[in-house]
């Protein structure tokens, strides 16, 4: 098996079988990913790699990884991940949107996301919508209490209505953690934690 292929097995593996749980090997497969320098293939399956790669990143919440991989998918923000056909990573403005987030650079995470909203929006990609409208939820909970929690809030619920909707349940448990996470910061804030 040749290295590009062991890559692609030990990358489809860990990020099929468990995206949001196992980030331990998640690091380790992103770090050595990082070793090569991000460096795959240049061939048909290139941007669905990145893309994975990428996710990967942002479920572990790395500026390490972060920063790269930023710079290497922004040229394709208004691609479409796909392995022809086959499987479907979704809008890379997405991925970037994410990245952004996670380098601290919200007002492209917010460029970002509105572009992959808008792709969603237009091709009635309700899984890729609810994708978005989670990880911008996020962002906007992460940029802190200067923003109006409602805001979060509505991305948040949306993202989850339509996860419980049609069952993308991975979307689902990363909604509900995150909106109890919003609610115990805002008791916390205002000093209503139960005693």
């Amino acid at each position: 098996m040749s290295p590009s292929e062991k890559w692609r097995d030990q990358r489809s593996s860990l990020l099929f079988n468990g995206l949001s749980s196992r980030f331990d090997e998640m690091r380790d497969l992103l770090q050595q990913f990082a070793d090569t320098g991000f460096t795959l293939p240049q061939d048909a399956t290139w941007l669905n790699g990145m893309t994975e790669y990428a996710e990967a990143a942002i479920a572990c919440g790395d500026p390490r990884f972060a920063r790269l991989l930023f710079e290497l998918l922004e040229p394709f923000a208004e691609q479409f991940s796909s392995a022809g056909g086959v499987t479907a990573e979704g809008p890379v403005a997405n991925c970037l949107g994410g990245l952004a987030t996670i380098l601290g650079r919200y007002e492209d995470a917010e460029r970002f996301f509105t572009l992959a909203s808008s792709f969603a929006t237009r091709y009635d990609a309700r899984f890729f919508g609810a994708q978005t409208d989670l990880l911008w939820g996020q962002m906007l909970a992460q940029r802190g209490p200067s923003i109006e929690e409602q805001r979060v809030r509505e991305f948040l619920d949306r993202a989850l209505s339509v996860a419980r909707a049609h069952g993308y349940g991975g979307a689902e448990r990363r909604a509900v953690a995150t909106l109890q996470q919003l609610s115990y910061e805002g008791a916390r804030r205002r000093g209503t934690l139960p005693g």
